[in-house]
């Protein structure tokens, strides 16, 4: 992870944490923490052994709204008008018990188009949680070059709070499944281009079998 960066019009901040995901926030005075873990007691929360990312803030900001985490689909269309679940495997110390997942599509062009946001309850010890989300619809004629789709994670802006979080999984339909762990660790990014891959097979057997 390198140092904080503002964007073109100094509105927020973010940090690279991994290919494919960032964590960014619009406040000032922000002071967190912000590492990768191991776990290493007796494997009954988690296998021994498996890593997770763990936030911590200390709820100082002033002048902010938000604070989250951003992970890149390389495709607003592969997800347009789409059922998709967002499910995880995380703990959460702080005042609420709750976080929200959103999302919105990058258009390529300047222009972006937000998603509605679910809150989904997390507890303070490791616990699956899951969320079924209908993406908007676009048109094709509405995407620009190098358009984006990014799912958000987001958390206490204005409370000390410790998040820590594994397992994140983006999958197409209303059901998830397991989680499949890999020791090459596949980054997020990685992952989204197979599940596009895959959703580009699918389309070309359903043109077959209309033609």
């Amino acid at each position: 992870m390198g140092p904080s960066q503002n964007d073109p019009h100094n509105t927020y901040t973010f940090l690279d944490v991994s290919p494919g995901c960032v964590l960014c926030y619009d406040g000032r005075q922000v002071s967190y923490r912000l590492e990768r873990r191991k776990w290493t007691t007796d494997g009954q929360q988690l296998p021994f052994g498996k890593t997770f990312l763990h936030i911590e803030n200390d709820g100082y900001t002033k002048a902010g709204s938000w604070f989250a985490m951003e992970f890149t689909i390389p495709s607003a269309l592969l997800l347009s008008g789409q059922s998709i679940t967002i499910s995880g495997i995380s703990r959460l110390n702080a005042k609420q018990n709750w976080i929200v997942v959103g999302g919105r599509y990058l258009l390529g062009d300047g222009r972006q188009f937000d998603w509605p946001d679910h809150r989904i309850g997390v507890v303070s010890d490791f616990a699956r949680w899951n969320s079924t989300v209908i993406c908007p619809a676009i048109q094709a004629t509405e995407v620009h070059r190098g358009h984006q789709s990014r799912i958000l994670l987001k958390l206490p802006h204005d409370q000390p709070f410790e998040f820590d979080l594994t397992n994140l999984q983006v999958e197409l339909g209303s059901e998830s499944s397991e989680f499949e762990f890999n020791s090459g660790e596949l980054s997020f990014r990685h992952r989204c281009h197979m599940l596009w891959n895959r959703m580009k097979m699918r389309l070309r057997v359903v043109r077959r079998a209309m033609e």
